[in-house]
């Protein structure tokens, strides 16, 4: 029974679309997140997305795949991503924080951008350092890299865990939590849209690097899109990015250290 059953649990893992089965069947699904809409805005029918990982992730299948695919991009929650990923609903996900735990689960790319934990508060609340919100209710997202930290680090006994960003900005406008918090280039739009908000702790964590996950095992993917990643930094395509895209919208809120890695890339490869 137990040869059975590891039998199984290895198989509904080694079904992920392989490079090359994407590339016969024409379509690259690619699961985004929703919430951040310099990464991916919805155009409104649920279909066409805009915003810096929509770009990227155009510019991998384009790399990798030539010209005759389509990229379908699918909104997927945090909760979900490894399940998707898993179930075949998606063949690659963007925005994924690294980690040891990640890396035996999934296959991890290399990154494309560093990303802290910052927290966002209301400007009333006069929250200056990080002792101003011991123990005091801080909303996350459910099943994130964020919550984690939040939960190992001690800072709340009171979190609020929330589906979306959405649903924890709505209970911050409500002073139903003192704050929330996020990847740093996610937790930076707020105020830019709402001058109520602020952020006045930029980083409560190390950092961390995002990258694009995988179905474990689909390694003939993931050297494909590693291979892709290095030879649009070489063309200068992140840099363009973050002269009309980024820049731009962050209004320099955001260090662009954050952002362009291409010295890292030139040390691997």
């Amino acid at each position: 029974m137990r040869k059975i059953i590891t039998f199984l649990l290895i198989s509904s893992c080694a079904f992920s679309s392989t490079y090359k089965e994407i590339k016969d069947s024409g379509v690259f699904k690619v699961g985004i997140r929703t919430g951040a809409e310099i990464f991916a805005k919805d155009s409104g029918d649920g279909i066409t997305f805009s915003g810096f990982e929509v770009d990227l992730a155009k510019k991998i299948a384009k790399t990798i795949f030539g010209d005759n695919i389509k990229v379908e991009f699918i909104p997927t929650p945090a909760k979900e991503r490894f399940n998707w990923l898993d179930n075949n609903k998606i063949d690659i996900m963007m925005g994924v924080t690294k980690s040891k735990k990640r890396e035996k689960s999934s296959e991890l790319s290399i990154p494309y951008f560093l990303s802290a934990i910052s927290l966002v508060s209301k400007k009333e609340a006069d929250i200056q350092k990080k002792s101003d919100i011991i123990n005091r209710p801080i909303g996350v997202i459910a099943g994130t890299s964020n919550e984690k930290f939040l939960d190992e680090s001690g800072i709340t006994n009171q979190k609020v865990a929330c589906i979306s960003n959405d649903e924890c900005l709505e209970k911050l406008k409500n002073n139903e939590i003192i704050g929330m918090i996020g990847n740093n280039l996610v937790m930076a739009q707020y105020p830019l849209k709402d001058d109520q908000f602020v952020r006045p702790i930029k980083s409560i964590s190390t950092l961390s690097y995002v990258c694009i996950a995988m179905q474990k095992g689909n390694t003939s993917l993931r050297h494909n899109i590693d291979d892709a990643i290095v030879k649009l930094s070489k063309s200068n395509f992140f840099q363009n990015e973050f002269n009309s895209v980024l820049s731009p919208y962050y209004n320099g809120t955001v260090d662009k250290k954050y952002l362009l890695l291409d010295s890292l890339y030139k040390t691997l490869y």
